[in-house]
């Protein structure tokens, strides 16, 4: 059976290529707004970049961003769409990761419930009814909470390092303190920052 192959993208920070669902897309749309593309979809020109500020503030000082988009970008602009708010969900949702804690999107996410190892089913704001119901009716007969946070699929991406809006935490510690850490966030979605740039 032939191997299916991961697409790949160079970072403009660092100039490694990598597997492209681990790195961000910034498109310029065709009106001209400057946006993060965390579909990859998008239609526009692209620049792809890791998911860390080291290898943003690399590509802005090496202007491939720019070159690649045909455009000049306010350093601001890019700052204000890369800051993860500082916060216990967040931070905790990362240290649940790496101590292997987490099952991330959907079918994992699945895949944990029906092995009876998720606690605790956390998604994120723009994940669509559609994917939030299923998950409410594959955790039907058991104790476990699925949870509309605050934060968006560019939040949990950030704190997590790869993209993802849902995740199922297999640790009931770590589940409590995710889950009283999650009613301390500001749910007006209204207040949440959205930032383009018209070119």
């Amino acid at each position: 059976m032939q191997q299916r192959k991961i697409p790949s993208r160079m970072c403009n920070g660092c100039g490694e290529m990598k597997p492209k669902r681990e790195l961000i897309r910034i498109v310029r749309s065709p009106d001209g707004k400057i946006s993060l593309d965390l579909s990859g979809k998008a239609s526009g020109r692209g620049a792809y970049v890791c998911r860390n500020a080291e290898c943003l503030a690399k590509a802005e000082k090496n202007g491939r961003i720019a070159r690649n988009l045909q455009t000049s970008i306010p350093h601001e602009i890019l700052r204000r769409k890369w800051k993860m708010p500082r916060d216990k969900f967040l931070s905790l949702l990362g240290i649940c990761r790496k101590a292997g804690k987490l099952s991330l999107g959907y079918s994992r996410c699945e895949e944990s419930v029906k092995k009876g190892k998720a606690e605790k089913v956390f998604i994120a704001c723009d994940i669509s009814p559609k994917t939030e119901k299923e998950l409410k009716f594959i955790t039907r007969n058991t104790d476990i909470d699925v949870i509309r946070t605050a934060y968006s699929i560019m939040d949990f991406s950030s704190a997590l390092d790869i993209k993802a809006g849902v995740a199922a935490v297999d640790d009931a510690g770590f589940a409590g303190a995710l889950k009283e850490a999650a009613k301390l966030m500001p749910h007006d979605k209204n207040n949440r920052e959205e930032t383009t740039y018209d070119d």
